[in-house]
């Protein structure tokens, strides 16, 4: 469903970590269906790698907290009133809404169906809620994303998703581009990890998301003629 998704992180990581004519490298491009995105080899300096996000939209955002709440299954006041909702575009339409603190972060159920309808009424793609309090103490910030305009709830770890939030972090004025730690989905014990960083190119600040990979499976397919 990504622009490029966190498991091609996990291709490009076990990719360039596997070849040595890539890993002296500092940026390679890779092709995603008609796009060229920048790929940075940052595995010597911190066992990273990151995908550059497309430039972000914008959007204008004409829903009300009380909306936003009963399309999540929480209560109005769940959502923070120390940061606003937003929608922004950095590969998929993307509703960003800030939550009061981690437990209800954890312990949201949101109703497919219900969530599904609210995003095709209201052209968003995907829902990303947040929140500054986490379960590592080294980390940043925990997010959750959920996708049933997809077929399915949750996404557990999302590049365009995080990419929207590093801009809106951006716009926000409260990120100045270093990397950032976002624990995902709701787990305390076992979040998903990514990474956000910045780069400059053609003037611009342009969100980096990316992190690291283990193998878990590896084989190859073989096609048979029937």
């Amino acid at each position: 469903m990504d622009f490029c998704g966190h498991g091609t992180i996990a291709v490009m990581y076990d990719y360039i970590g596997t070849h040595s004519a890539l890993l002296d490298r500092n940026m390679v491009k890779i092709r995603v269906k008609d796009e060229y995105l920048d790929v940075y080899n940052r595995l010597k300096e911190e066992g990273s790698v990151y995908i550059m996000a497309p430039e972000p939209r914008y959007n204008d955002l004409n829903l009300s907290k009380t909306k936003i709440a009963a399309a999540l299954d929480i209560k109005q006041r769940d959502i923070s009133a120390s940061w606003v909702p937003a929608l922004i575009n950095a590969g998929l339409n993307t509703l960003i809404v800030p939550l009061s603190g981690l437990s209800t972060c954890l312990e949201m159920k949101p109703g497919e169906t219900k969530l599904k309808g609210f995003c095709l009424d209201n052209g968003i793609d995907i829902v990303l809620v947040f929140t500054q309090e986490t379960a590592g103490k080294n980390n940043d910030f925990r997010t959750r994303v959920f996708a049933p305009k997809y077929g399915y709830l949750e996404d557990p770890a999302t590049g365009s998703g995080n990419s929207a939030f590093g801009y809106y972090l951006l716009k926000q004025g409260t990120w100045e581009g270093g990397t950032l730690n976002i624990e995902q989905n709701n787990s305390f014990n076992s979040p998903n990890m990514v990474k956000l960083s910045t780069v400059k190119k053609a003037g611009e600040v342009r969100v980096l998301f990316g992190g690291a990979a283990m193998v878990k499976i590896e084989g190859q397919y073989k096609l048979v003629k029937p």
